[in-house]
């Protein structure tokens, strides 16, 4: 990019518009100094995508162990489908359990029926998972 004839040569910046500024410095911090950025709120959601996105795997890591952590009915059909995005093993399995476990309060919502419409199937994995069959 800075050796060629872009536009990021010749104004010597790159301009970054999809990440907010702070989940960008949490990100770079964490690439500079291994630890996560805390100075600020940071959404981890938001931070698991971006380290995602440029390829931070141990980040994206402890995003998805944060994110874990912090499942509540209210979100736990978004980190299902964030898990399955963005290829997350773990954060998928911990998500399926935690809505197996909660799937009266969760099945009912209508960001679940979204997902029964969107991702099929995440939500057939999940009644498998509810019905005992895996």
């Amino acid at each position: 990019m800075f050796q060629h004839n872009f536009k990021e040569n010749q104004e010597k910046m790159v301009e970054i518009k999809d990440i907010n500024l702070e989940v960008f410095e949490a990100l770079l911090c964490y690439i500079y100094t291994g630890n996560i950025y805390s100075r600020r709120n940071v959404d981890g959601a938001e931070l698991f995508v971006a380290a995602d996105k440029y390829a931070v795997e141990t980040l994206k890591e402890e995003c998805a162990l944060f994110l874990s952590r912090k499942l509540t009915v209210e979100n736990a059909a978004q980190y299902l489908v964030l898990a399955h995005l963005h290829n997350s093993p773990k954060l998928h399995e911990k998500s399926l359990d935690f809505i197996s476990k909660n799937a009266k309060a969760i099945c009912s919502r209508k960001d679940w029926m979204e997902i029964t419409k969107n991702y099929p199937e995440l939500s057939f994995q999940a009644v498998q998972i509810i019905i005992g069959l895996l």
